[in-house]
């Protein structure tokens, strides 16, 4: 695969193809041989190669393993003698046979090589007699023995019989043959055939055809028509039970049925209702009970024999069944003083509290109720040590190990926290305790399981104590990876990194501890399956072992569409696709298919699956077993949803005191009560107070008042109150205590936001590894924040910044806003924050990548573009996390120089390593000339792209996007599209002189703007004509003036004569104002700094009467920009204060009631408080660094329309001929946008660099505008279209001889830093980033 590159504006689609470099990833195979991974694709059906699956082996695997491994893939349930494999040759461009004589003939030995395609062959009954079945007659049409799968039930692919037939044979003599199975006649009935996991109908009418003319293969699946259900069930399912299994013990209101043969044991009956219910015991303890109808009680059943069958255990058709732990008491036990319904496992709960922390040897039992809170378990456990409670947390032990339930945790009940009961509990050990723990021989291991059968690169970990013995740490492993199989049905094997070999795990003595086998933290274990059974009662070898990655998902779906209180379980394979999820959900339901999305909860939000992705299965999309899943809501529910009292509303939550602007939303069904709203509230937000301490109170749009809802009666519902879909609510506290203990009224109230912050303070600076809990108000200021953050870390206080852990970066927040609050800054709860507490720790530890690149000899090209490609944070991580390839080079290389550069270590390192393997690949830079810094970036992703030897990559992902481009001919209107993959967008640009001004427009606005100017501008009025011309041009000269700022403060007023040679650039200015008559003048409008009594910003100009002057003429005008700076600094209209000056400058406050007349009026000043100056501030010097017309005027030219004139053939008028050409940017856009400022030109007229000042965003650069607008089914998450600019790669000098550089904006700190070779330094501004010299831009798409 290239990396594409378009070239030019005219020819947007023509493509630059780059070398592949002399190494190829085919010619590994003339290498040594070297044991390495080999991935095979095979058919699923014969010789179709649109359809297969991946197969895994390394080259020292035989082909009997190959043919074991493919006869699993696809599920073949056939002796591996009866068929062979088929490899497609791409030079000759035919199917050639494997030859399988000699089974032992390795796989690097055989002519198979990494991405071949592989086809399955069943012999012929010629070639049975053949010592030599490979022959060419397996690629003719000769006849030969079919043997399909006959499914017993209507298309369940579970259970079947195998009927043999000869290919030969027309479709008539299938149907009669199969329904002759079932002793049936065939007149008139259909067969159904499985392809691609589709059943198709096959009608009578195709009786004269052939078997083999119809395409069916060997081990195909076929049912009979669905009109024989009843017939069937009268022959097959005279041995199938159905039983009612209660979902909770005794109850049989609630149940789901489970389908098993009467010829089944208790065991396997017990199997089955463990896998379906998910249930978390062991087979022994638990037993179960079936309902007598006629004595109407419940019995045991006795499974002392579980070898016994159902039917000898007298279980009938629908028997009413529940679960019962061995643990509990029986129904007639009556010690306990309850009923006769027994001890629910729901009410009562025996905790097993270990004597010292975290030893499980000696415990001591505690009853508690399943439905008490966390602090009253705390308090139980420090009574049974005689001790008073403090704030140690406690611990749990779960199946993977020790849980820790924090103190924040204690207002949740232990059913919320999955306690169960004989769990060990533990509280807090001590430091010392902890230390002298991890030595002892209770070691706590972390042990990496694979995930593929004896995958080492592919595995994850479980945390066992070494004490554990065998049998618990296969237990662990079955409830963490959710494995359907007994413990006797599966070993472990390790790997001995010495022999480089898997061991069995002698498991004879299952009482062996961690520690006495040997197993030490990291160890690499595999599950493997003993044995399996083929339909013919052949047992396949222990080798040919199942991964457990093939289990089950246990999925939790709503009943009602997004409603997480009221749901059934519902088990799937991990395999399916979301498709089948889909349907399972519909019978699970007993709905009928519709087309409705599906949602799943995942990280605190519903994610919608839309149909294009029903082809994925749900181990691609990242499904898990206990995850909550729903339909989406139906168009009609949403429309009566007023009318129906089980609709689903939508409420508005103010996150602010009673703001109606500032709100979240609440999900919640017309049917719920007011008490389960408030419970959602709190989840959702969150709040840290017992339901009772907060009520609601609801907006009325009639009389604009806030209403106290009434909560005297919890059971009243949402409908009953009235409350509508989008009705907003505000949370208010009850009472507030203050110092002396006196409770305030009732009416002060505070907004739940005024609750605490719970911030993590770094102990190191952004040292996320090591932090302790802040708690501070949220209305605080970020000065009150740095003075309790050093206060914590024992600090002297100093005036340094405070960073904030914001979406896998650090934000900065200068002392300059140190008057803001925490809720305008938007801090939210348990985000991480840090300071720079130490000023020499802080500058001996500058923040991550911020190391120099030697020069090696004209390779300033490639450290400048090192140095861009290291601050795309997704890029280096995804380097970082590729494991070392044995034959990537390049890679290895680069990822050692990323680290290197990321270890704070060197202040320069020399990539001389890396550059001599690019060399190896591309000699062309071996010759340490000056190179294209564009050109060196495609050869540099391409290599990396090469090495990983993928379709698709980190470079497709991150990298490539697409362009669809269009040409329509303007004769007969066809039109032509072709979408074509890109890398870089090149812009190309003229050879303009250029400068840069700031414009103030009337209403308060201002920008920088780039004028294209050429020699024979000279003066004042010729440069207002260019902007005129290229800017506003529905303005006249007249409504321009040219003045000079110093300081926002306007110095001079030029006329149109002045000349522009010796007038600075940075202090030209250009104000709009509005055309005067004789009878009006202009003012000044100043804005001031309250504090300073300085301008904070240019002024502007207003038109007022020249005489007698009133309000009412400057009214619209003043509220026009009251509206400017209210709508940047979110503040209200009082924090402007309006004066204006008479005839002595002096200052009197404006408005309507004591100024109506302004006779002497001769200027107006708009002051602000510091707070808001800030903020205005701020908002410029971020969104306002440069004019960004510029760059949008580029794109803008780069995909115009464009005629081709008599330049274009059309195939359907058959001549050249007028046509229209567009190019648009098709979605999802890639996540790196690359733009190239084509400063180069190579023509024969011109050989020369333009230094054109092109001026770009640093943020917000949105591609909206150029893209394809028939994208109607992208994923919502794909449609992301803004950018942020992360790096600049710029060049200085001319076109032989210039010198490259680098300016990269850091992730961690978010400042900008030049790279100069070995020399890095902090840019002093953000505006010094845009420069003439700007070469590459590198945009990365924001990701919300």
């Amino acid at each position: 695969m290239y990396i594409h590159s378009v070239t030019s504006a005219n020819s947007k689609s023509q493509k630059l193809h780059f070398m592949n470099g002399s190494k190829s990833l085919r010619s590994l195979s003339s290498a040594p041989v070297r044991r390495r991974l080999l991935t095979f694709k095979v058919c699923k059906c014969a010789r179709n190669k649109t359809t297969y699956e991946l197969l895994d082996l390394w080259s020292s695997d035989t082909l009997l393993e190959l043919k074991q491994e493919v006869a699993h893939k696809l599920k073949i349930k056939l002796s591996l003698k009866t068929f062979f494999l088929e490899a497609y040759d791409e030079i000759s461009d035919k199917w050639e046979n494997i030859d399988d004589l000699n089974s032992s003939l390795t796989l690097h030995k055989t002519k198979l090589r990494h991405g071949s395609f592989l086809a399955i062959r069943n012999r012929t009954e010629e070639s049975s007699n053949n010592p030599s079945p490979r022959k060419s007659s397996s690629h003719t049409n000769e006849s030969h023995e079919l043997t399909l799968r006959l499914c017993k039930k209507p298309m369940i692919a579970e259970d079947y019989i195998l009927i043999n037939i000869n290919s030969s044979c027309t479709f008539g003599q299938l149907r009669k043959h199969a329904y002759a199975q079932f002793d049936r006649s065939s007149e008139n009935q259909y067969i159904y055939r499985r392809n691609d996991d589709v059943w198709k109908q096959m009608k009578p009418d195709m009786d004269h055809k052939t078997l083999r003319e119809l395409s069916f293969e060997t081990n195909q699946l076929i049912s009979v028509d669905y009109d024989n259900v009843l017939i069937l069930k009268s022959r097959i399912e005279k041995d199938i039970l159905q039983l009612k299994v209660c979902k909770t013990k005794l109850d049989q209101t609630t149940f789901e049925y489970l389908t098993i043969r009467s010829t089944d044991t208790l065991e396997q009956l017990k199997e089955k209702i463990v896998s379906k219910f998910s249930v978390s015991w062991r087979l022994t303890d638990f037993y179960l009970e079936m309902f007598d109808e006629e004595n109407k009680k419940w019995e045991k059943i006795d499974d002392s024999n579980s070898f016994l069958t159902l039917q000898e255990a007298k279980l009938r058709h629908h028997s009413f069944l529940t679960i019962q732990r061995r643990t509990e008491k029986p129904l007639n036990d009556q010690s306990s003083g309850k009923p006769r319904s027994h001890i629910k496992e729901s009410d009562e709960l025996i905790l097993k509290l270990c004597e010292k922390p975290m030893c499980r040897e000696n415990h001591i039992p505690i009853n508690v109720n399943r439905l008490s809170t966390l602090r009253e378990l705390r308090t139980q456990v420090y009574e049974k040590f005689n001790e008073r409670p403090n704030n140690r947390s406690l611990y749990k032990r779960d199946p993977d190990g020790w849980t820790e339930l924090k103190i924040n945790m204690n207002s949740r009940t232990l059913a919320d926290l999955s306690f169960e009961s004989n769990q060990f509990i533990s509280i807090e050990m001590e430091k010392a305790v902890v230390n002298s723990n991890l030595s002892s021989l209770t070691d706590l291991l972390q042990l990496n399981i694979c995930k593929g059968k004896r995958s080492q690169t592919n595995h994850d970990y479980l945390k066992i104590w070494s004490s554990d013995t065998l049998e618990q740490l296969k237990e662990s492993i079955v409830s963490k990876f959710l494995i359907s199989a007994r413990l006797k049905d599966f070993f472990l094997e390790l790997y001995d990194e010495n022999t480089k070999q898997w061991e069995t795990i002698d498991e004879s003595n299952a009482s062996l501890t961690i520690n006495q086998l040997k197993l030490r933290n990291g160890s690499l274990l595999s599950v493997e399956y003993r044995t399996k059974k083929v339909s013919n009662g052949e047992a396949l070898s222990e080798s040919t072992s199942f991964s457990y990655e093939n289990h089950y998902l246990w999925l939790k779906l709503c009943k009602k569409p997004m409603d997480m209180t009221d749901c059934e379980t519902l088990t799937i394979e991990s395999f399916a696709n979301l498709g089948e999820l889909r349907e399972e959900v519909y019978a699970k339901l007993n709905q009928a298919p519709q087309n409705r999305s599906i949602y799943k909860w995942n990280n605190n939000r519903w994610e919608i699956f839309g149909f294009d992705m029903d082809a994925k299965t749900l181990r691609d999309l990242s499904f898990e077993s206990k995850q909550f899943i729903s339909l989406a809501i139906e168009k009609e529910e949403t429309k009566s949803k007023f009318s129906s009292q089980t609709s689903l509303l939508k409420l508005k939550i103010s996150k602010t005191k009673r703001s109606r602007t500032n709100y979240g939303y609440v999900d919640v069904w017309l049917s719920d009560t007011i008490t389960t709203l408030k419970e959602k509230i709190a989840h959702y937000f969150p709040i840290d107070v017992p339901l009772k301490d907060f009520f609601l109170e609801l907006y009325d749009e009639n009389t604009k008042q806030w209403e106290t809802i009434d909560e005297s009666n919890a059971s009243l519902t949402i409908n009953q109150l009235k409350l509508r879909n989008d009705s907003l609510l505000n949370i208010e506290y009850s009472t507030n205590k203050v110092a002396n203990d006196r409770t305030l009224p009732a009416s002060t109230f505070a907004s739940y936001e005024n609750h605490d912050l719970r911030l993590k303070l770094c102990k190191k600076p952004m040292d996320r590894t090591d932090c302790e809990t802040l708690t501070i108000e949220y209305l605080c200021t970020l000065g009150v924040l740095r003075e309790e953050a050093y206060v914590k870390l024992n600090k002297p206080p100093k005036n340094r910044p405070i960073y904030k852990w914001n979406q896998d970066t650090w934000v900065k927040f200068d002392s300059d806003i140190d008057n803001m609050t925490l809720c305008h800054l938007c801090f939210e709860s348990y985000q991480y924050i840090s300071i720079d507490y130490d000023e020499v720790a802080s500058n001996s530890k500058p923040p991550a990548a911020l190391c120099g690149l030697i020069n090696l000899g004209n390779t300033c090209f490639m450290n400048s573009v090192f140095q861009c490609l290291n601050n795309i944070p997704k890029f280096t991580q995804s380097i970082l996390e590729l494991h070392d390839e044995q034959n990537a080079p390049i890679i290895c290389e680069y990822k050692n120089l990323i680290k290197k550069m990321c270890s704070r270590k060197y202040e320069a390192i020399r990539p001389s390593s890396l550059l001599c393997n690019i060399q190896d690949s591309l000699p062309r830079y071996k010759t340490y000339r000056q190179q294209d810094a564009q050109e060196f970036m495609n050869h540099f992703l391409h290599l990396i792209h090469a090495e990983l030897s993928m379709k698709n990559t980190i470079i497709t992902n991150i990298f490539y996007g697409q362009i669809r481009s269009t040409v329509k001919c303007l004769g007969c209107a066809q039109a032509e599209t072709n979408n074509e993959p890109f890398t870089f967008l090149p812009l190309p640009i003229t050879n303009y002189n250029q400068r840069c001004v700031r414009y103030i427009k009337a209403d308060g606005e201002q920008r920088l703007v780039s004028l294209e100017v050429d020699s024979s501008v000279i003066t004042v009025g010729e440069l207002v004509d260019c902007f005129l011309k290229q800017h506003e041009p529905k303005l006249t000269r007249k409504r321009i003036q040219v003045v000079q700022l110093v300081n926002h403060s306007v110095e001079t007023v030029y006329d149109s004569g002045r000349s522009l040679r010796y007038i600075p650039e940075k202090e030209l200015a250009l104000i709009e104002c509005s055309e005067t008559t004789t009878r009006e003048r202009h003012i000044w409008c100043q804005f001031i700094h309250h504090s300073t009594n300085t301008a904070f910003r240019p002024p502007i100009i207003l038109t007022c009467p020249d005489e007698n002057c009133s309000y009412l003429h400057l009214s619209e005008q003043i509220d026009q920009v009251l509206g400017h700076l209210c709508s940047i600094t979110n503040a209200p209209m009082s924090a402007c204060d309006v004066y204006w000056l008479n005839r002595k400058r002096k200052p009197s406050k404006l408005n309507i009631t004591t100024n109506p007349d302004l006779p002497y009026i001769s200027g107006v000043h708009i002051e602000m408080t510091t707070k808001w100056v800030d903020i205005y501030k701020q908002h410029y010097r971020i969104n306002h660094s440069n004019d960004n017309s510029r760059l949008a005027n580029l794109l803008t030219d780069f995909f115009r329309e464009d005629y081709l004139d008599d330049d274009y053939h059309c195939e359907k008028c058959s001549k050249l001929t007028v046509a229209r050409h567009k190019s648009d940017l098709c979605l999802p856009l890639p996540h790196v946008l690359i733009i190239q400022l084509k400063r180069f030109t190579y023509d024969v007229n011109s050989n020369q660099k333009i230094d054109t000042y092109i001026s770009f965003p640093l943020y917000d650069l949105d591609l909206d505008e150029y893209i394809v607008k028939d994208n109607t089914d992208i994923p919502e998450k794909n449609l992301q279209t803004k950018y942020d600019l992360v790096a600049v790669s710029n060049h200085t000098g001319g076109l032989t001889s210039g010198h490259y550089t680098a300016y990269s904006k850091n992730p961690q700190d978010g400042n900008w830093y030049s790279f100069d070779d070995d020399v890095v330094r902090q840019l002093n501004s953000d505006n010094n980033v845009v420069t003439k010299n700007a070469y590459i831009l590198v945009y990365v798409q924001r990701t919300s």
